[in-house]
């Protein structure tokens, strides 16, 4: 019995250290590959391995496997099945090996064929990752609230925080905040629904992120993990990308604080593009004007009005004394600080 004590313990204790080593591991198929290719092919897995978020790695604890295919269509890179299996363009691989890849530009965003490559591994593993409905622990609680808060006050009684959470299927696409920020809006008055159409198109740098919220998120991936500048032109999505996995690329650039707007007034003597460094931002005043009979002001005007510190104000300090900012910033209001319009100060 003690034996049998002794064997049973040590096959839990074996089970719980082989669970917590358990990760994605990348298997390439080497049947028909030369040395030369598959030396290639797996330096490629091993670069897409060591861009990866750890906890994604962690979470999605299986085998994929790679293989070469000459099955795909002519323009497609690679794609993958629904659970574990990775094909990759075969037409592809010869470039790939002999390294012209690296310097071969293809006129698509990421720029030479073995970027694309690389960009497309980390595509097509986001969408395995994505079906597998990794949740983390506190947003699995979220969901399970949800849904029970569903079957107790019915879809009029539910609570907004919870609107999109009940019928989760994916584990990234389907999220209410990357919805809101990806340009698939809740439809006005139809409890939750979301518009069809993501109209989001002027500022994306591949079109194919707009097809539907699986392709946003694997698109958006490749830029978290690929481009430095990710996180200055979507600074939201590179803030929920980093909230989802714990983590951030190394590489990531430092942004400018300052943020830009237009002076689309008809003084064509000023520059276009002013920016306003947020910490010098004492305060926002909303002004509402009544209506008059002018026709164009019939329903009135608003309008924001940004109160702007002087940059003396950022130090605190001002001919020798130093002063708090609040206080600084209010002696600023009833000055030439106090603004109608943004940077004029």
């Amino acid at each position: 019995m003690r034996c049998l004590v002794g064997w049973l313990l040590g096959v839990v204790l074996w089970a719980g250290t082989s669970s917590a080593m358990a990760a994605l591991a990348l298997e390439l198929d080497t049947q028909g590959l030369s040395t030369a290719q598959q030396s290639a092919s797996q330096t490629l897995l091993d670069d897409a391995m060591a861009h990866l978020p750890p906890s994604f790695k962690q979470r999605l604890d299986r085998t994929v496997s790679v293989r070469w295919s000459d099955a795909l269509p002519a323009a497609a890179y690679g794609e993958a099945s629904p659970v574990s299996e990775l094909e990759l363009n075969l037409k592809l691989l010869p470039g790939l090996t002999d390294g012209s890849a690296a310097t071969q530009q293809t006129g698509r965003p990421h720029g030479t064929v073995r970027q694309e490559l690389l960009a497309t591994v980390l595509h097509e593993l986001t969408h395995i990752y994505d079906r597998a409905r990794l949740w983390p622990a506190e947003q699995r609680a979220v969901i399970l609230r949800c849904q029970r808060q569903m079957q107790a006050n019915g879809d009029v009684g539910l609570a907004d925080d919870c609107r999109g959470e009940t019928d989760r299927r994916f584990t990234l696409s389907d999220d209410p905040r990357l919805l809101d920020l990806a340009g698939w809006p809740q439809s006005i008055g139809q409890r939750g629904q979301r518009e069809v159409d993501n109209r989001q198109i002027a500022r994306s740098p591949d079109l194919y992120e707009t097809t539907n919220a699986r392709e946003f998120v694997a698109v958006n991936m490749e830029y978290f993990l690929l481009d430095p500048s990710y996180p200055c032109r979507r600074p939201e999505l590179f803030a929920w990308y980093k909230a989802q996995f714990g983590w951030a690329p190394d590489k990531a650039a430092q942004c400018p604080s300052e943020l830009p707007y237009l002076n689309a007034g008809s003084d064509f003597a000023r520059e276009p593009l002013g920016k306003i460094d947020p910490e010098r931002v004492y305060e926002v005043d909303y002004l509402l004007a009544e209506a008059n009979q002018n026709w164009v002001s019939r329903w009135g005007h608003s309008m924001l009005r940004l109160v702007i510190c002087a940059p003396a104000a950022l130090a605190g300090r001002i001919a020798g004394w130093t002063w708090t900012r609040a206080w600084y910033c209010r002696i600023a209001r009833s000055s030439t600080m106090y603004s109608s319009r943004p940077g004029a100060a």
